[in-house]
């Protein structure tokens, strides 16, 4: 089980690939294809910080400074069309782990904390993003793997449902193949979206 300070090193460290492995190892998702698309290097740094903020959060009872650094890092990565990434374009899966990070973290941020707005403010673009980029929105499109991270990501969000199209709700059941539905990435995305 990854510590906050073994995930605060890793972050400080910029160990993002790293990172993402530890955490999808201790008990979050041992999918290959998951794996294979968070840890893509256009992907690795948003999906690396998105996840060690949920796992910080989980780790957290009220906001944290470790969370708040990590928040920020993230937030800076964050693209003018709402995706996250190092690179222009951003990464579809990395963006919905950092959506989810910054949605934990919201979670555990009182009403007045000045971070608040900046925070919730990134959520909604993200999330404008990925639909953006789910539409067509001058980039490629997602394949089954990255909507399936967003269906397990993303599911629980309440707001999620509203702003993304019905058929990702179904990714797992109807648009995977026999290997795919058998593997724990769409297992969780099914389980989500239920």
């Amino acid at each position: 089980m990854l510590s906050r300070r073994q995930i605060e090193r890793m972050v400080a460290a910029g160990t993002h690939r790293r990172m993402v492995e530890r955490i999808l190892a201790n008990g979050r998702c041992g999918s290959e294809a998951a794996r294979a698309r968070l840890t893509d290097p256009r992907a690795a740094t948003a999906a690396g910080l998105g996840l060690a903020l949920q796992r910080l959060c989980e780790l957290s009872y009220s906001p944290s400074e470790g969370c708040r650094e990590v928040s920020r890092r993230l937030m800076r990565l964050q693209r003018p069309h709402g995706l996250f990434g190092p690179t222009e374009e951003g990464s579809i899966p990395g963006s919905a782990a950092a959506v989810r990070g910054l949605h934990d973290w919201c979670g555990l941020l009182h009403e007045g904390d000045p971070d608040r707005r900046r925070v919730e403010g990134a959520m909604k673009a993200g999330l404008r993003g990925l639909l953006g980029a789910i539409d067509g929105g001058g980039q490629r499109a997602p394949d089954v793997a990255e909507l399936a991270i967003m269906v397990w990501q993303l599911g629980p969000i309440s707001g999620f449902r509203r702003v993304i199209p019905a058929f990702l709700i179904t990714v797992g059941a109807d648009a995977a193949g026999q290997s795919e539905r058998e593997d724990d990435l769409f297992r969780m995305a099914r389980a989500a979206a239920a």
